[in-house]
């Protein structure tokens, strides 16, 4: 169902959603912001929790947290549909695989089983990334995240081929 796990809109607005146990879940905070029109959704359903208990004791079961995907990566490169990764530096990809390596080892090592335990898994790997990260940083002087990416080359690439194509036929 990966074809489906996209951004839907409705009134104009985009709400997250992903297909899990045989039916669609969705983002609250973007159900939220596309209801109530609040400018700070996620305030809005923290006041939610605060002003009724009941809500917000149960809120692990209504709640439940799954991998969505961000527009906060793509944001920054200046991306809509592409991948993420195709667009990425190779020290960016190293980062990003270091935290993702340090995450699956600590989730081994630990023998995480569930949310919880493979959140704190998660947030040790990718701290460890983190701090190499920043590290490097500080080190060279240089950012490592940039906004550059490979769409200028993609396409010059694509005409390129399309040029070879066209010699090729007039051939």
């Amino acid at each position: 169902m990966d074809q489906e796990n996209k951004i839907v809109i409705f009134q104009e607005k985009q709400i997250r959603r992903v297909w899990e146990k045989e039916e669609w879940w969705f983002v609250i905070v973007d159900v939220v912001e596309v209801l109530t029109d609040s400018k700070n959704p996620s305030g809005y359903v923290k006041d939610m929790r605060r002003r009724d208990p009941e809500l917000s004791k149960g809120w692990g079961q209504i709640a439940t947290p799954l991998a969505v995907e961000t527009a906060g990566g793509r944001q920054i490169k200046g991306l809509k549909s592409e991948e993420l990764r195709d667009h990425m530096t190779n020290l960016e990809l190293i980062f990003t695989m270091l935290g993702e390596e340090g995450t699956k080892n600590e989730a081994l090592d630990s023998n995480a089983q569930g949310f919880l335990e493979n959140r704190t898994a998660a947030r040790k790997g990718g701290g460890a990334a983190g701090d190499a990260l920043e590290a490097f940083e500080k080190s060279s002087g240089k950012k490592v995240v940039s906004s550059s990416n490979f769409k200028g080359q993609i396409a010059e690439a694509k005409k390129q081929k399309k040029l070879l194509k066209k010699g090729k036929d007039i051939e």
